[in-house]
């Protein structure tokens, strides 16, 4: 082999080693997940320009679970699935089933940890190395991969190879920050990790009242919540015991899909029989009608002619601006 030959090979071996290291460092930390036994950890998860908000998870093989966020508690303790809502104090429950894994680490502050239960998750296609990066005043090597329908970057802890911080990106969504500065991995868990006592809640309520979303009959109040949480309002304008505005509860309202946009909305009923005056404000005049408003209070969007929930959810989703899925 020639002097340039082996000084080219070398040169390229020393500009593909921060990608390999990023690579395997990244694939390490996802295995080490996957093959625990137990994992708990506390963090925080923060959206770009909002407020902080703690997190807890606690997790053991093959099936149990512990999930808790600021609104709500989830424990799977193998046989049965309890859900604490945190507002209205109330619970419900259920058996467990196996999709259950899949559908509570969905979202994406649960999900960070999903290579737990799903080794699938502990390949990392398409790493980049992004090189040693300083966050609160520590060095962290960074990587990123993607996960979900978006990219994540892993800060690992240059000598546990833990990650301690994390920064997810979807466009157009903002950004989330994770940080989680102390992560167990195989530690013993105690069994009331995955207890839930009913006596600790206000009273049981069925799975699909529990599954609906949480409405506010304060207007003033939703649209100041939507401010501070870059939200748009979901304003229904309803009168008592209406056949159109209970079908439209029926067929949209209690379904998942429609409590999915909880991220995006905050959602507001108003009775036009006791409070006509906010009706008058927006001009409403027919009942049910449904009006987005942005984060001052100003009318994006109405709906008033509900046929069915696939025309309805094609409305929502050209008013937000999303793309149609049915």
């Amino acid at each position: 082999m020639t002097k340039f030959t082996t000084i080219v090979l070398l040169c390229s071996l020393a500009v593909l080693a921060p990608a390999q290291n990023g690579r395997y460092a990244l694939g390490d930390y996802l295995d080490s997940l996957s093959k625990a036994k137990t994992l708990s950890v506390d963090y925080t998860v923060q959206t770009i320009g909002g407020t902080r908000e703690a997190y807890s998870v606690t997790l053991q093989k093959p099936n149990k679970f512990r999930l808790q966020s600021p609104t709500e508690t989830i424990i799977g303790d193998g046989t049965t699935l309890y859900r604490f809502d945190v507002a209205s104090q109330k619970f419900t429950k259920r058996a467990q089933v196996a999709n259950d894994l899949g559908r509570f680490f969905a979202p994406m502050q649960f999900r960070i940890w999903g290579a737990f239960f799903d080794p699938s998750m502990a390949k990392a296609p398409a790493v980049r190395d992004l090189g040693i990066r300083s966050r609160l005043n520590t060095d962290f090597r960074a990587v990123e991969a993607p996960l979900g329908r978006g990219v994540t970057t892993y800060y690992l802890d240059t000598k546990a190879n833990i990650a301690r911080q994390f920064e997810y990106q979807e466009a157009p969504l903002p950004n989330l920050v994770f940080v989680a500065p102390d992560i167990k991995l195989g530690a013993d868990v105690p069994a009331t990790k995955f207890a839930f006592d009913p006596k600790t809640a206000k009273g049981e309520i069925s799975e699909v009242e529990y599954e609906s979303p949480k409405w506010s009959t304060d207007l003033v109040a939703a649209v100041d919540l939507a401010r501070r949480t870059k939200r748009k309002v979901f304003v229904d304008f309803y009168v008592p015991k209406d056949a159109t505005s209970a079908k439209l509860e029926k067929e949209v309202y209690v379904t998942p899909r429609f409590k999915a946009f909880e991220n995006r909305l905050v959602f507001v009923r108003i009775d036009a029989v006791k409070n006509p005056k906010a009706a008058g404000v927006y001009g409403v005049t027919t009942y049910p009608t449904q009006l987005i408003l942005d984060d001052k209070g100003d009318e994006v969007d109405s709906y008033d002619k509900y046929e069915g929930a696939i025309p309805f959810f094609d409305w929502l989703l050209e008013a937000l601006r999303m793309p149609l899925f049915r």
